[in-house]
């Protein structure tokens, strides 16, 4: 299937150039390859990640028959992953963002028939949903983002149309309360940031201020995990590596 601006629902139509109107093709493709390069130097082991994510997808359902619901597709990074490893996996992709996600299209060009894509932020796509009626959510890189208030109300509506058994696979970075390993890992990822992007400086110049910013505004992991826990969720980190964890919260009963 090819790319096709009808795909996109709630009636927002992606612009039609990308973001370059001389050759929108080859424009998204080499962002998606910038992108691809960028990912790797922070997050060095992105596919062990992605590994994990997709395992936990699996157990909630060995056929992944129903649609999975991906919060934050943004370019389509995890997303790619994903049915790449489980090509009977079906998706919808939710992002506010029209040219990420058109960038999205390019990058699973090879996979459209398996996806919806929503141009929509989380809160109001969620509320379009029904209670207790999904049964699979993933988001990755995303919440760290967004102010704490509004994750609070992301994850509510996150667990109000969850099935009761349902799961919320949630990968990002947390630190933890201990002021010594919170700030030696943070040493870590600035380090690494610094190593990786020698021959980039404004690339490491700007991650340095974005991880910084999280840095300050961070929900420790074991807040959070008790959070869930408090929401209704069974929750438990499943895979760490620095500050990036995955989590998987199971919902265990209805408010």
């Amino acid at each position: 299937m090819e790319y096709d601006p009808s795909m996109f629902q709630h009636g927002v139509k992606p612009s039609s150039q990308f973001d370059n109107p001389t050759d929108p093709l080859n424009y998204a493709l080499a962002r998606l390859n910038e992108e691809r390069d960028v990912t790797l130097r922070l997050t060095p082991h992105i596919d062990t990640l992605n590994d994990v994510i997709l395992r936990l997808i699996k157990d909630r359902s060995q056929s992944i028959s129903s649609a999975v619901v991906e919060l934050g597709t943004g370019t389509g990074a995890t997303t790619a992953s994903i049915l790449q490893r489980s090509p009977d996996t079906q998706l919808v992709c939710v992002d506010f963002n029209t040219s990420r996600l058109e960038r999205a299209a390019v990058r699973l060009a090879s996979h459209l028939g398996q996806i919806t894509f929503e141009v929509s932020d989380a809160v109001n796509y969620l509320r379009t949903i029904k209670d207790d009626s999904v049964a699979c959510i993933v988001t990755a890189s995303m919440l760290h983002n967004l102010p704490l208030q509004y994750r609070r109300i992301i994850l509510s509506e996150v667990h109000r149309v969850l099935s009761p058994g349902g799961m919320f696979v949630d990968a990002d970075k947390h630190g933890y309360r201990d002021p010594h390993i919170d700030e030696e890992l943070f040493r870590q990822q600035i380090a690494l940031i610094a190593q990786n992007f020698m021959d980039k400086p404004e690339y490491s110049r700007d991650w340095v201020a974005h991880f910084t910013e999280d840095y300050d505004k961070d929900e420790k992991r074991e807040d959070y995990l008790g959070y869930l826990e408090d929401m209704g969720f069974e929750a438990q980190s499943v895979f760490g590596f620095g500050l990036d964890i995955v989590v998987s919260a199971q919902k265990i009963k209805t408010k």
